[in-house]
């Protein structure tokens, strides 16, 4: 979550550049009837070398206006390699499914397909994808960077979690990387009004909404160095506290890499591109039951290799936002009756009542994708 002024001084970055582009670019109006993209199903389909990140996920997509995406429930999902053999998936939450078997494990250079049958009798079928083996990341880490606002006529500092990446010369990979963050942090005040909620850490996750793809072929060197995968500054209040990222190096199958181009030109900053989709980007699913039915995502095979780093401000004397910035504290004088509701009395003395009205800011929990539940893989002390 970027704090606002961050916004600003990158919508005033970009409104110079946009301002040179329109100033020498033709404007044509687009009329897009987006109703027809409503309910459609939208499939994130991930075969890999080992149970824990091999799952396809299935939702129904909602045009540009509504809210949210529903969770496809009920629906036979299985894969076939070029073997014959079928692996079952299993429905283990709600649009989740998982392969039956505990211990499946994708084989390298092996070719596989989807097959999905929802509950209203569609059937969909992916094109044919191989899991290619993956490069290791070499190394991940943090260099410092900064970049000029107009508007505070100063530099804006941050940093660049990178990685170091190489390969065989006599490969070519299409590579993504995606990421999950996930913060230590605590509660601006305790009080006894919020339950349950004594004063102590919780943890934040937040997963990667970036689209992150190379094409290794287009590189002289058969490497990747000091790639940038995330960017923080001033701004983002990730390092403040307790800071830890797992990076995950992906190969993908051509078709895929081509599904996640068009998602990254032309939706990007849409969200979820599962949530709100302005048009329907070429994946490599059909629904062979009828084949005039629209399908949005992918199946895809391949290896993945992860790295991860936990950081903690300050970093290049960067000291970062915090979390609880907006936290404020209401005074009221002794006596007088507090009318508002969710009020959260932080303390009272001779001076009057000192309370908010936010409950995250007394209930770090309150924060969204926030749980006062230690991480397993947690080690930062």
């Amino acid at each position: 979550m970027k704090i606002l002024k961050l916004h600003r001084i990158r919508i005033l970055n970009a409104v110079f550049f946009l301002t040179l582009v329109v100033c020498n670019s033709c404007i044509e109006e687009y009329n897009y009837h987006y109703d027809s993209y409503d309910n459609i199903l939208a499939v994130q389909g991930e075969l890999a070398a080992d149970y824990e990140n091999t799952e396809v996920k299935l939702s129904r997509s909602v045009n540009i206006s509504g809210k949210e995406a529903s969770d496809e429930t009920n629906a036979l999902v299985y894969v076939t390699d070029k073997k014959g053999s079928i692996i079952s998936f299993i429905e283990i939450e709600p649009g989740l499914y998982k392969p039956e078997d505990i211990n499946f494990s994708g084989e390298i250079n092996n070719e596989y397909f989807l097959t999905i049958e929802t509950s209203d009798g569609s059937e969909y079928v992916s094109d044919i994808v191989t899991c290619y083996d993956v490069p290791e990341i070499d190394s991940l880490y943090y260099i410092y960077h900064e970049i000029y606002s107009f508007e505070e006529e100063r530099y804006v500092k941050g940093i660049d979690i990178c990685i170091d990446t190489h390969w065989d010369g006599s490969d070519d990979y299409y590579l993504r990387w995606d990421y999950i963050e996930t913060i230590q942090f605590w509660q601006k005040w305790e009080s006894v009004q919020a339950e349950n909620a004594p004063y102590g850490p919780c943890w934040q996750t937040k997963y990667c909404t970036n689209v992150l793809i190379e094409e290794t072929k287009r590189y002289d060197k058969n490497e990747l160095n000091q790639y940038p995968v995330i960017r923080l500054d001033e701004y983002d209040y990730q390092p403040q506290y307790r800071y830890h990222v797992l990076i995950r190096q992906q190969t993908i199958n051509k078709s895929v890499y081509d599904f996640w181009e068009m998602v990254r030109e032309n939706n990007e900053d849409m969200g979820n591109i599962f949530d709100k989709i302005p048009y329907s980007p070429l994946g490599n699913i059909t629904c062979s039951s009828d084949p005039e039915k629209k399908v949005l995502g992918y199946f895809n095979a391949g290896s993945i290799t992860t790295k991860n780093i936990y950081i903690k401000a300050p970093v290049f004397g960067i000291n970062f936002a915090n979390i609880n910035d907006h936290c404020r504290t209401i005074n009221s004088p002794i006596g007088r009756q507090i009318e508002e509701k969710y009020v959260y009395i932080i303390t009272s003395n001779e001076s009057g009542i000192f309370y908010t009205k936010k409950r995250e800011c007394v209930d770090c929990a309150y924060y969204k994708n926030s749980t006062r539940e230690k991480p397993d893989f947690w080690e930062y002390k």
